[in-house]
């Protein structure tokens, strides 16, 4: 038996695991890893023969106490709801964060980078870049059980954006693990959408402050368009 510690992996045989990353690395992966990651950093996986633990530890094992999920579904506040420019209602990332915190407490859960590249789940997977999105796999674990994956995208302009667009992506995926444990069910149920945007959310005309071009945009009735852009001033009328 090799014990190494890492994320667990999909491969079922030792064999794959060992063709999957020496066709990407080039080098052994039992040594590559223990080389790489050292103990003190990762999970405990272990390769004997055909059997390989699983990185699905503890899924539908049994459900969470009544205490945690009061907090999980309890309704969203909507003074928290955000909307995109282009009509997307959200949640900050970082009210999805307190909720975990209530719900697990700090240190009770982690959102954790998959690698997708080889087949084999290695913390710290490379972003994919295309067309100026960036986008990562991330797995959400509480309590030491795995809750859900999902991939995060987030788009950026410049090289220079790169720092924040990885934050933005973290959060993205944060957001799509969230809704299978029902923090904010609300903003995937289309009859809750319409009846929000119709008593909450406008269509104004902005105009952007360097450029001077004008394009239809979704804001909070009670905020403020955010930079670049600026509303556009609406002609006064007077009456006779």
């Amino acid at each position: 038996m090799i014990i190494i510690r890492g994320l667990a992996n999909k491969f079922r045989s030792m064999n794959a695991v060992r063709v999957g990353l020496n066709s990407h690395y080039g080098f052994s992966p039992l040594y590559s890893l223990k080389r790489w990651y050292s103990e003190e950093k990762l999970e405990s996986v272990v390769f004997q023969g055909e059997s390989v633990q699983q990185e699905y530890t503890g899924v539908s094992q049994e459900g969470f106490s009544p205490e945690i999920l009061s907090i999980l579904n309890a309704p969203i506040r909507e003074e928290d709801i955000e909307v995109t420019p282009d009509g997307h209602l959200y949640l900050p990332g970082i009210k999805y964060r307190r909720i975990l915190n209530q719900s697990f407490g700090p240190g009770g859960w982690a959102l954790v980078t998959v690698s997708v590249t080889v087949s084999v789940s290695v913390p710290r997977g490379p972003h994919t870049t295309i067309n100026k999105t960036l986008s990562r796999e991330y797995a959400l674990y509480a309590h030491g059980r795995f809750i859900a994956q999902a991939r995060g995208e987030q788009a950026y302009f410049s090289d220079e954006g790169i720092p924040t667009a990885t934050e933005g992506c973290k959060s993205n995926a944060l957001t799509r693990c969230c809704k299978d444990l029902g923090i904010a069910f609300e903003l995937w149920d289309p009859r809750f959408i319409r009846k929000f945007k119709s008593e909450n959310v406008v269509m104004v005309q902005g105009v952007h402050v360097r450029t001077g071009q004008s394009k239809w945009l979704y804001k909070l009735k009670n905020d403020t368009l955010e930079y670049p852009y600026k509303e556009k001033e609406q002609p006064k009328t007077f009456k006779k």
